[in-house]
């Protein structure tokens, strides 16, 4: 009568044997992410998180002041360090003095060259601010913090050491 085996059962044996083999990479996809160790970016991220609002509103301080800048990185000298020069101006054009200046010096490609600077007022050129450092050639991201009165101005430059 029946010529053929029947093959019916061929279906309902995939069907269950693709659910054990989800089950078997499922299990070993937890039990891999239980044996890693979790390691933190930061060491406290939330609170920093929370500080980052204070540079928002200090980049937005400059704006509202309507201050201009110009950044200038002078040529190396016998020692290979360069000055970083800082000229602030407000909104009418005339010299921002008697503010605090730190910028951070980053070197995008080596952060191991990163330096943290306080820029010194210029006695002779009101609202110039500048610092020597040992700068490498190249691109360098600079951020500036200025703090006039208690009230904090934040900024960030990219430029070219020469």
């Amino acid at each position: 009568m029946f010529s053929k085996p029947l093959t019916y059962y061929r279906w309902p044996a995939g069907i269950i044997l693709f659910f054990v083999a989800l089950a078997v990479f499922n299990f070993w996809f937890v039990s891999l992410a239980f044996h890693q160790h979790a390691e933190l970016m930061e060491s406290n991220p939330y609170e920093k998180g929370l500080d980052y609002q204070k540079v928002i509103d200090a980049a937005q301080l400059k704006e509202d002041l309507g201050w201009k800048s110009i950044t200038t990185i002078s040529t190396a000298d016998a020692n290979d360090e360069r000055r970083i020069t800082l000229q602030i101006r407000n909104k009418e054009g005339s010299p921002v003095s008697g503010v605090s200046v730190d910028v951070l010096a980053i070197s995008p490609s080596n952060s191991s060259q990163d330096l943290k600077l306080r820029l010194v007022a210029d006695p002779t050129t009101p609202g110039t601010y500048s610092a020597q450092a040992k700068l490498r050639k190249g691109a360098w991201i600079f951020q500036f913090m200025i703090k006039e009165n208690g009230q904090s101005v934040a900024f960030r430059e990219q430029l070219k050491a020469p």
